[in-house]
């Protein structure tokens, strides 16, 4: 359609946070019709390079710092975050109770009553506070068939130079994402920071 001239360039992703009902917005030419402030931060488009390498990430107001380069793929396929090793064992010993890893599951086990951090991605200038209600994902089964709780935050390995980590789903419900594929970035603005679950 951009390349016939019908739309401009660019599409953008709203996700919504919903039990029933619409799951978002993709938008083709513009962006989705939801409320938000219009001020975006950008990054180049096909991998995103959080800029300050020292402080990617806050947990409860403290930047983690890593040892390398990361770099982020934004994928609304992916439910959970991956993140450098050390960014989430902090995020994750930040729950209150704590989560724990457990190899059965292939990530943080948590209460599902637990109280998540203060977590927020720098991106650009600008940091992206995720709303608590994205760091736990509820009830799954584990091998036994038992409801668990697990956290959103997945170990991505360590934080050599140029590795590459994701920002799924569980990012994307805290932001509007633009795709701009003539420009060659992808812009970022915080979205309604809702605290409930959509119904409806």
């Amino acid at each position: 359609m951009a390349w016939l001239g019908l739309v401009d360039s660019l599409f953008s992703l709203a996700i919504e946070r919903s039990a029933s009902g619409p799951a978002g917005y993709l938008a083709l030419g513009g962006v989705p019709p939801i409320d938000f402030v219009q001020d975006f931060t950008s990054t180049p488009i096909l991998v995103i390079s959080i800029t300050d390498t020292r402080r990617p990430a806050y947990v409860n107001g403290k930047a983690i710092s890593v040892a390398g380069t990361p770099y982020y793929i934004v994928d609304s396929g992916t439910i959970a975050d991956y993140f450098p090793t050390a960014v989430a064992n902090a995020i994750n010993n930040a729950f209150k109770p704590a989560a724990v890893y457990r190899e059965d599951v292939g990530g943080y086990v948590v209460s599902c009553a637990a109280v998540p951090p203060v977590f927020g991605i720098e991106i650009g200038v600008k940091i992206f506070y995720t709303n608590p209600l994205d760091r736990i994902i509820h009830p799954n089964k584990d091998a036994n068939g038992n409801d668990i709780c697990i956290s959103s935050v997945i170990d991505g390995g360590d934080d050599t130079a140029g590795s590459l980590y994701v920002l799924g789903d569980t990012f994307l419900k805290n932001v509007v994402a633009v795709f701009d594929v003539r420009a060659g970035v992808m812009q970022f603005v915080a979205g309604e920071n809702y605290t409930r679950i959509a119904t409806t």
